[in-house]
């Protein structure tokens, strides 16, 4: 009950939050010079963790 009620009091503040911080988070400019991957481009595997 707490943990609703908190939520819904402090999202209109971490919604203003996470708009200011995007709109002034610097951007970096794309990187220059070729791209390139040391490994060969091969198809996805899935990955089983377990």
């Amino acid at each position: 009950m707490k943990f609703w009620l908190a939520f819904i009091l402090l999202s209109p503040l971490l919604l203003w939050q996470a708009r200011r911080t995007r709109a002034t988070t610097p951007r970096l400019p794309e990187a220059q010079g070729d791209a390139f991957g040391l490994a060969p481009p091969t198809r996805a595997r899935p990955c089983v963790c377990g």
